[in-house]
């Protein structure tokens, strides 16, 4: 509430109200296309979202939706040909889709730090209040980032090495949480990973805005707006949360399946587990049965409890070198020679 009312008092007091000559005419005859166009992203986050929960195609209200995607699309791209829409020409504008692309893997690859407050909750004491206080310290990244970038766009250094920065920071982060995943963290070291992850974030966040206006006519500034919080709001994290929630599922089943596979009575350090356990639940009163129960239990959840720490160290190791790659990528690309910021 206090950034909203600091927000609006933003606005009130730098964004005067201009005095219009003539009265604002609404053209209805835009309105077919603008709703086809809210029902095609609104179904295509709806199928990225709730398909892993619905069970994908198997279930009919994906496939509602998928029809409706493509029924929307349809119409938009018939429509399109009637009445003027977006210039989808600005498209072959290399800025303009270098700014998208980057921005998609950037919310991709930081779909990664959803990780920091689950093993903050599986391997230490933290509980929900204490995992969500690393949002205070996402603050204090994001303002960071905030000072970085505007000295270096002060210093008027050119968008390749303020995009490398950025990722860097990021590629630093997630190196750091690599080598803390164990069964017994310590809370207090995510708050430096949450600290480097949003200041990295925050760089690339608020430079590429500016990097895909350069060059840009302006007639094509709306279109480009509609692109952009196209790819930031709905298109780019709805897909870096559905790949990793759907990658950390897979590696996650992938390793319960091979730590099973020891967990048996040739394994002394899960013999002595269940011994232990079944003694446990015989010594408390249970029967024979009571206690198998009991150390089945036990034992899966701690198998559940490696397996996914282990899958998100495995998922980690793959996005440090898909940064890696991106770092690559944005420091030898051919940028226009008075790309600076």
């Amino acid at each position: 509430m206090v950034m909203l009312l600091v927000a609006l008092l933003l606005v009130k007091f730098t964004m005067p109200d201009e005095e219009k000559q003539t009265a604002y005419r609404w053209e209805w005859k835009k309105m077919p296309l603008v709703l086809c166009l809210a029902l095609m992203m609104t179904s295509l986050t709806y199928i990225l979202v709730c398909g892993k929960t619905l069970d994908w195609f198997s279930s009919p209200r994906i496939l509602w939706a998928v029809v409706v995607l493509l029924v929307s699309s349809a119409g938009y791209l018939w429509l399109s040909g009637r009445v003027e829409g977006l210039h989808w020409e600005i498209l072959s504008l290399k800025n303009v889709w270098l700014s998208a692309l980057l921005f998609t893997v950037l919310m991709v690859l930081f779909s990664c730090s959803m990780f920091v407050s689950a093993f903050a909750k599986l391997s230490t004491q933290a509980g929900n209040f204490d995992a969500g206080m690393l949002a205070a310290w996402a603050i204090v990244g994001c303002v960071i980032g905030l000072v970085i970038a505007a000295a270096m766009a002060y210093a008027r250094i050119h968008f390749r090495w303020i995009l490398a920065v950025g990722f860097g920071l990021i590629l630093a982060a997630d190196i750091y949480l690599y080598f803390q995943y164990q069964t017994e963290g310590c809370f207090e070291n995510m708050a430096l990973v949450t600290i480097i992850n949003y200041a990295g974030l925050f760089i690339p966040y608020a430079m590429l805005v500016p990097l895909g206006m350069k060059h840009l006519p302006v007639r094509y500034m709306t279109t480009y707006i509609f692109i952009f919080l196209f790819f930031r709001n709905a298109l780019a994290p709805v897909a870096g949360m559905s790949l990793y929630s759907n990658w950390l599922q897979e590696r996650q089943q992938h390793y319960i399946q091979r730590l099973a596979q020891n967990a048996d009575n040739e394994n002394l350090q899960a013999a002595t587990y269940d011994y232990g356990l079944r003694r446990m639940g015989q010594a408390r009163g249970g029967s024979t049965l009571e206690a198998q129960q009991l150390s089945a239990t036990a034992l899966r959840g701690k198998i559940t409890v490696q397996a996914t720490l282990v899958a998100m160290r495995d998922i980690t190791g793959t996005t440090i070198w898909l940064l890696v790659g991106t770092i690559a990528f944005v420091l030898f690309f051919p940028y226009h020679r008075d790309e600076y910021a």
